[in-house]
């Protein structure tokens, strides 16, 4: 086991501090730089739109009321007329009873003389016939009562359940459509943002070409660039990494610029590969990265080169990295700055105490001798000698090799004492090419997490809210920290938690509505950790923010189906799909109950049908327009550009006396358009063959904002269709019609002969992630 003196911070200390430095330097600075971005125009607009939704929130209280105090008036003009028509026939009933009972008791008193005399027994028969009409009358008068009270209650209920439905449903309508205005005006203040800066690059263009050839007349700019390599690199809105090894073996400036000791390993190559490879991860991913490695001289380093490079590519998100190397001391030197940064930042690593790689490689060798050793001593366990093992290595090297060891004892035995051991005379190790890789990899680990961190705050926060892209460097840690002690390990993850986690608190202050698919974002990211409770608790979050904003405070009313009904809506799928998907991952024992109890809530809902959903998982009767995520297009034949299109494509077209350039793409909407549902849009298509008797149409799609042919890189067909053309009266002037319809769940497309009226259609299909 490698030892470490206590009061030295080894390695590994260096690289779990330097993260917490990697992670948080440029926040402030972001933060600074973005409050220096912010102008008059977006923040007019910004006010406008709000007046605009909170005039509109007015409204929809005004209409709340409106509906209760009509509901109102309905209800106490229904109960008045109720208790007139109970009191008509109450009052109807009285006047006949006393109409009948004035009938008898004028007959009794008239025949009262007469029958006085009679017999007793007469009047006691009149007496029981008069008490029985009475107790029917009282019976009917009950009954009749007991009807009317019965129906009034059953009228005044269903007037009040009907009245509560209807406002619950009211209120579940405005809230929707309150957060849809909300998420719509943050997405176009950023897409406004995002337009202006690119506006801003074009025209610093020319000023910043200007900038670097004076640098090259000088002799300071360190970069081997001609003018238009820097043109396509500013015009491309790919993150740009720029490596400087610790030694440049071509170096404009000569052999002592570099001056680097003679025993420092010659890892060049190899940390381009490891750095190449890392990035290769995030191109595939779908993040667009360059890695440029031409620094011309390492004369040219710190603020000065940084800033210089700034002066030039301003406009161009960049993360430069320069390893320097003096003595037996190790350090990184970078500069990061995107779009909104008014001055680059720069930042060192580590800040204060130097970090030896010569202690570094020395930990690599010692951990290849101690395997070594190990595999000696069990070679003697099994056998009960090691001639066998030696000879296989040679005398000299394992000589060597024991030596080594003898010296990994003293200087073990110097760290009990609490001695340094680098004061030990004649302390040189073995140093095999395995080691140098070895120490290749463990430098290659700080880049990495340098160049991780940077793109993956690059992609979440300076680009168009469409291209954003949830942090990938959680998915590879793993891996990437597999040689790291754990104890290292943990704290490492700690800090980048820590980091991702400000980001997207950065994000919720400027994109309030959307916290709760932020945080499901996030946790996806971190579900990647050995350790879930990082994810769990963004989930925990989400759950409890995309609850609040429809009002809802405790468990027992998301499993009131009855009121979650009114809350769920088809649009929730996609949220309560991602939720879905992440629970799952966190295990058994990472068991979240709010997450649970939504999910079961919302299940149980769509199998009684209360969530109407089609095949593509949304309800189209709600749907007025879609904000398309990626761009759409059809094949095409153009007039060729000699400037532009290639050789290959280039074709002669006799019939219209010209050439073509083949697979050429038309786009039919653009990624992040909004499409009103069913919109038509028609191209019209002209035939190039005057012969012709048919026309062949290909469909794409992509997640590129400007596409040129259908061969490019990152394109989908999605469909194809063939129309006929049976007549030829027209020739070359003939033309087709191509009718599209977009923002449906589907594409519907028809392409129409106007010679002939011949006509073709297909349904095609959206992307999943359309």
């Amino acid at each position: 086991m490698t030892k470490f003196l206590s009061k030295k911070k080894n390695w590994f200390e260096h690289l779990a501090e330097g993260v917490s430095d990697i992670f948080w330097g440029t926040k402030s600075a972001r933060i600074s730089s973005e409050s220096m971005q912010i102008n008059n125009e977006n923040l007019i607009e910004y006010y406008e739109r709000r007046d605009s939704i909170q005039q509109q929130m007015e409204a929809g209280k005004m209409q709340l009321q409106a509906l209760m105090q009509q509901r109102n008036f309905e209800f106490q003009y229904e109960q008045s007329h109720l208790n007139r028509h109970f009191q008509g026939q109450q009052g109807e009933l009285n006047r006949e009873l006393q109409a009948e009972l004035a009938i008898i008791n004028s007959l009794f008193q008239a025949q009262e003389g007469k029958l006085n005399r009679e017999s007793q027994a007469e009047l006691a028969g009149l007496n029981r016939k008069f008490q029985a009409q009475e107790g029917k009358l009282n019976r009917e008068l009950q009954t009749e009562l007991a009807r009317l009270n019965r129906e009034f209650q059953a009228k005044e209920g269903k007037l009040n359940r009907e009245n509560a439905v209807q406002l619950e449903i009211f209120r579940a309508k405005l809230q929707i459509f309150l957060q849809e205005k909300q998420k719509d005006l943050q997405f176009q203040l950023k897409e406004i943002d995002v337009a202006l800066a690119r506006e801003l690059k074009a025209i610093d263009l020319q000023n910043n070409l200007t900038v670097i050839r004076q640098q090259r007349r000088l002799n300071n700019w360190p970069l081997t660039l001609d003018d238009e390599q820097i043109k396509e690199i500013i015009k491309s809105d790919n993150l740009l990494i720029l490596f400087v090894p610790p030694i440049l073996k071509y170096d404009r400036a000569g052999a002592g610029a570099n001056n680097p000791p003679n025993t420092f390993p010659d890892i060049e190559q190899g940390l381009y590969r490891r750095l190449r490879a890392f990035l290769e991860k995030y191109k595939q991913s779908g993040r667009k990265v360059d890695f440029l490695t031409g620094w011309t001289t390492k004369a040219l380093s710190g603020e000065g080169a940084f800033k210089t490079i700034f002066s030039g590519l301003k406009s161009k998100p960049m993360l430069v990295i320069n390893a320097i190397v003096e003595r037996t001391y190790y350090h990184l030197e970078y500069s990061y700055w995107s779009q909104n940064f008014a001055e680059p930042y720069i930042d060192s690593l580590p800040k204060e105490e130097p970090l030896s790689w010569l202690d570094l490689l020395y930990f690599a060798a010692k951990k290849r001798l101690l395997k070594w050793e190990a595999q000696r001593n069990q070679e003697k366990i099994e056998t009960g000698t090691t001639e066998e093992f030696d000879g296989d290595w040679g005398g000299e090297v394992v000589n060597k090799f024991l030596a080594d060891l003898q010296l990994i004892k003293r200087e073990n035995r110097l760290l009990e004492r609490g001695q340094d051991p680098n004061n030990l005379p004649n302390l040189n190790y073995t140093v095999l090419d395995s080691d140098k890789e070895t120490f290749s990899r463990l430098i290659a680990i700080q880049i990495c997490l340098l160049i991780g961190r940077t793109a993956d705050e690059y992609f979440l926060l300076d680009v168009p809210p469409q291209e954003r892209q949830r942090p990938l460097l959680p998915e590879l840690l793993p891996n990437l920290l597999e040689e790291i002690p754990s104890e290292h390990r943990e704290k490492i993850i700690e800090y980048i938690v820590g980091f991702y986690q400000s980001l997207y608190q950065q994000l919720e202050e400027e994109e309030s509505a959307w916290v709760p698919e932020m945080l499901i974002d996030l946790a996806s990211s971190l579900i990647h950790l050995d350790n879930k409770f990082w994810a769990k608790e963004q989930i925990e979050k989400s759950v409890e923010s995309w609850l609040l904003m429809r009002g809802i405070k405790s468990l027992e009313q998301v499993s009131n189906l009855e009121m979650m009904k009114y809350v769920l809506a088809p649009g929730d799928d996609e949220y309560l799909d991602r939720l879905n998907q992440c629970i799952p991952l966190l295990g058994r024992e990472n068991y979240v109950v709010p997450a649970e109890t939504l999910l079961n809530t919302w299940r149980k809902l769509k199998i009684k049908g209360y969530i109407r959903v089609d095949k593509h998982g949304v309800n189209p009767a709600i749907i007025r327009a879609r904000r398309t995520r990626l761009t759409y297009g059809a094949s095409c034949s153009e007039p060729f550009d000699e400037l532009i299109d290639p050789e290959s494509k280039k074709f002669w077209a006799k019939d219209v006396g010209r050439y073509q350039c083949d697979d050429r793409f038309y786009t039919l909407v653009t990624i992040g358009d909004s499409v009103p549902v069913n919109k038509e849009i028609v191209v019209q298509y002209t035939q190039i063959e005057a012969e012709g008797k048919s026309m062949y149409f290909e469909f794409y799609a992509t997640s590129k904002k400007e596409v040129r042919y259908i061969d490019e890189k990152g394109l989908e067909k999605i469909g194809e269709m063939t129309v006929e053309m049976p007549s030829t009266e027209g020739g070359v002037n003939r033309v087709v019609d191509l009718f599209c319809y977009f923002g449906d769940t589907e594409i519907k497309v028809k392409a129409v002969d106007r010679t002939s009226g011949s006509s073709c259609k297909r349904v095609l299909r959206f992307l999943s992630h359309y």
